[in-house]
Parts: structure tokens; C-alpha cells; sequence
């Protein structure tokens, strides 16, 4: 058994294990120095992680140097003569495949203690059965439906996203963006993408009297007309010529988008879209909240325009029927106009 203590942003202070008890010293989120009963370790970083640590163990310091993979899982420990001095392989959920040496710091960087957990900082994770072991504090985002359980690890996909901190997954092109942006920054942008995923499901439009949304226009194109919420996150609606919903762009944490779209019947129809622009399968909308949100934004979509346009009688020609590929076309390049949302 072991026993733990944290300071009030979940950051594990101190571990006593096997009858030894070390104490932590972070800057933000990463360990900077350790000390027990054996000796201390100060731990150095760059942009991809964490670099190097420097242990002094009975008056005697040695560097050592880490290697690691697209994920910052440690692969390889070397010491000042360039000899391996610990090596490990994973399964892709982060179970140990073959380890050698005594290093702690192992899959995505983290530290696995004496439960056989990795420590994520909100919470812990357990890599035989690929899951955390608390609920996330996060609810799920219907838009990304592995997020739906809050036990899943990086939306069930290890490859292809880190959870930096145990509440919110990024995809690996991300973590190598924020690698190269100071501390104070990557807690900044943490807090937004955070923010963005608890903001985007029926709140979107909740306390925006006063905000202001901007229409872009070119009467001689189809225009669209971009909400932005008072975070700055934004949804996209397109239009047909005639002032009725082309098309409806939701975006997500994840760098990609939903499309949405009604066939003649008025039934909802969507596609993904990742970061990568690869298309997904067309599914049909069959969550009732879900139609509601998009009948919602439709219905105010539509006033607005009728709002702001309804005399004009520029552009009032018929626009073919959305195939529900186009939320990759842009909105004209002529004047701006803004109302009030």
C-alpha cells in the first residue's frame, strides 16, 4: 500500500511507497525535482518533453538522457558514456512489452508508481484494461462520440492522441505545436480547448443577446454567416441564394468538423471531416436533442437573414439541393456587414 498527498490543483506533492517517501516539485504541470531518502533528481525539458534528469545519489551526480517516442513514451535511458541504461517496449494501450532498468517515467512520459497506475495529474490510469479509473470531470461532447465515456483513454485511440494531464485528449500534430509554446501558454490553451469541449453541445446560443455575429457577403455567391460565441469559438451556417440553410458546420476539439444537412423530407443527415480533410460516411441524425439543437440553429439562422435581407430582392434564385459535401467552400470575398445576434 502506498500513501499520497496533493496540493489543491491535483498535483501529487509527495508518495510514500515500500517505506520510502519522496516529495515532488513541479513548474505547472511537470515534475522539476525529486528528493528521498536515496538521493534527489532534478529533471530538465524542451520542446518535445522532458530531455534529461540529473540524479545525485551520496554526494555523486550523473546525467541521464532520455529518449523518446511521437507519444513521449520512454524508449531508451542513456547515461554520460552513451550506455543504454534502460530500455522499454509498450502494447499500444501503454502496457510494459519488455522493460529493462529501474527508469518510472514510461508510456506518454508518465509515472508508474507502485499500483502498477500511471499518474496523469487529475487522475489515474490504469493500461491493462485502457482506461482511467475515475470518471472524467468533463462531460463527453456528443459531436466526438468516444468522449461519451469518461473512462476511455484518448478516445480509444493511443496512436494518434496524448492526454496530457488525464481530461482532455489532443491529436499528436497538436502536442507538437504546444511543444514549442512556453508553460504559461500551453495552461492558456489547455483552459480554451477545455472550454470549447465543455461549450459546444446545446449552449451555443445561452447568453448571446448583446454578441455580435458577422455575415459575410457577396450577393453574386451563396453566402454563409459565422456565430462566434463569447469565447470566439465558432459555427458556421451556409446558405442558398434564396436565404435558407445550405448547410450547417459544427467543429470540434479535435481539429476536425461536422457537417450537417436536410434532404427534402427536413430529415438531418452528417459527415466528418478530420484534421487531415478525410470524409467520413454520411449517417443519418437520429438523436432527437440533436435535430432540436440543429432545428434551433436553422430557425435563428433563418430569421437573421430574413432580418437583415428579407427586402433585397438581389440573389433570390433557386440554388441546387446540398449534397452535404460543401463545408469546404468559402464565403465571398466582398463587404462585411454585422447584426446583432
Amino acid at each position: 500500500m502506498g500513501e499520497y498527498v496533493y496540493d489543491g490543483d491535483g498535483r501529487r506533492l509527495q508518495t510514500t511507497e515500500n517505506s520510502v517517501t519522496t516529495t515532488y516539485m513541479y513548474s505547472g504541470t511537470k515534475v522539476l525535482y525529486e528528493e528521498n531518502a536515496n538521493g534527489t533528481a532534478t529533471y530538465i525539458y524542451g520542446p518535445t518533453g522532458r530531455l534529461a534528469k540529473r540524479t545525485t545519489i551520496n554526494q555523486e551526480s550523473s546525467t541521464f538522457y532520455y529518449h523518446t517516442d511521437l507519444l513521449g513514451s520512454t524508449r531508451l535511458v542513456t547515461d554520460e558514456d552513451k550506455s543504454i541504461i534502460s530500455a522499454i517496449t509498450y502494447h499500444p494501450f501503454g502496457e510494459v512489452d519488455v522493460r529493462e532498468g529501474s527508469e518510472d517515467y514510461l508510456f506518454a512520459g508518465k509515472e508508474k508508481d507502485a499500483t502498477g497506475l500511471y499518474y496523469y495529474g487529475a487522475r489515474y490510469y490504469d493500461p491493462e484494461i485502457g482506461r482511467f479509473i475515475t470518471r472524467d470531470i468533463l462531460r463527453g461532447n456528443r459531436f466526438v462520440p468516444q468522449s461519451l465515456n469518461r473512462y476511455t483513454y484518448c478516445f480509444n485511440n493511443p496512436l494518434k492522441y496524448v492526454d496530457s494531464w488525464g481530461n482532455f485528449a489532443l491529436g499528436l500534430a497538436s502536442i507538437a505545436v504546444l511543444g514549442s509554446i512556453p508553460v504559461a501558454g500551453q495552461i492558456l490553451i489547455a483552459v480554451c480547448l477545455i472550454g470549447l469541449g465543455i461549450y459546444l453541445a446545446y449552449d451555443w446560443w445561452k447568453g448571446r443577446k448583446d454578441k455580435e455575429v458577422e455575415i459575410n457577403i457577396d450577393k453574386s455567391k451563396e453566402d454563409k454567416i459565422e456565430f462566434y460565441d463569447e469565447k470566439g469559438n465558432k459555427l458556421i451556417v451556409k446558405y442558398k441564394k434564396d436565404g435558407k440553410v445550405d448547410w450547417i458546420l459544427i467543429p470540434d476539439p479535435q481539429g476536425g468538423h461536422w457537417t450537417y444537412w436536410q434532404d427534402e423530407d427536413g430529415n438531418w443527415h452528417k459527415h466528418y471531416e478530420d484534421e487531415n480533410k478525410k470524409h467520413g460516411p454520411t449517417m443519418d441524425v437520429t438523436d432527437q436533442n440533436e435535430t432540436d439543437m440543429l432545428n434551433e440553429y436553422k430557425r435563428q439562422a433563418e430569421e437573421k437573414w430574413e432580418d437583415q435581407y428579407g427586402d433585397s430582392q438581389e440573389g433570390q434564385e433557386d440554388s441546387p439541393p446540398s449534397d452535404g459535401g460543401g463545408a469546404n467552400g468559402g464565403a465571398g470575398g466582398g463587404s462585411q456587414k454585422r447584426a446583432k445576434c
